[in-house]
């Protein structure tokens, strides 16, 4: 049940954008964040979690597309998870299990039972002296062949100092709902499936410069292989 909980977190990854008239001098380039894990799984450490999901979080985004890659102690990556604006859809890779495999999906699938977004009872932190807004988002899903349902709640410190356009994002389920609100990437967020784990991402370093298209480009040497929504 670990594995549907990455997809759909990777949906809801801390993007935004700017609803001004004159369009502002939009976000492209790399961040970096250190992940805090925590367990809730009986024989189930910090560490476990930490070295399954990585200790880092390397982020990089151009014109919409994004890609997201996790890495460990020793330097590896060891996920990957992208968005193409131009495709709509996302696309996931598990280096350790299935090397040679790129999952995806549609952007636009409606896969919760329910979700509630809400500005978070949670006070504004300053994250890179960037003051933060936070926001809450609870969902349900239940995983293919699951009876139980799985309740995640996310909590995103968004950085109005790194705006992004919403029309990049405009057919991402719930989460273009998200961005036409608040309109910027996230400097921290949690991501949490409840009595699983939760972990935390704090921004270190936040480097605008140019990325090349070909950067955001699927690896055609993988077997591409569609995630189910139920």
């Amino acid at each position: 049940m670990v594995k549907p909980y990455l997809l759909l977190c990777w949906t809801f990854f801390c993007l935004g954008a700017s609803s001004q008239n004159v369009t502002p001098h939009f976000f492209e380039g790399v961040i970096e964040y250190t992940i805090k894990s925590e367990s809730f799984m009986q024989g189930v450490s910090d560490n476990e979690i930490s070295l399954r999901f990585g200790s880092k979080l390397r982020f990089y985004f151009s014109k919409g597309n994004y890609l997201r890659e996790y890495i460990n102690d020793a330097g590896y990556t060891i996920q990957k998870g992208m968005f193409l604006t131009q495709s709509n859809q996302f696309y996931f890779q598990y280096l350790i299990s299935s090397p040679d495999t790129l999952y995806y999906s549609d952007a636009s699938d409606s896969a919760f039972n329910k979700y509630s977004i809400s500005d978070s009872i949670f006070a504004r932190e300053k994250i890179l002296d960037c003051n933060t807004v936070p926001v809450l988002i609870r969902q349900q899903y239940t995983p293919p062949g699951n009876q139980a349902p799985l309740n995640t709640v996310l909590i995103y410190y968004f950085c109005p100092e790194l705006p992004v356009n919403p029309t990049w994002h405009k057919d991402i389920f719930i989460w273009n709902k998200v961005i036409a609100a608040h309109p910027f990437i996230a400097t921290k967020f949690t991501e949490e499936t409840t009595g699983y784990f939760r972990q935390t991402f704090i921004a270190t370093r936040v480097e605008w410069k140019p990325l090349e298209d070909s950067f955001f480009k699927p690896d055609p040497k993988l077997v591409l292989n569609k995630t189910q929504s139920d």
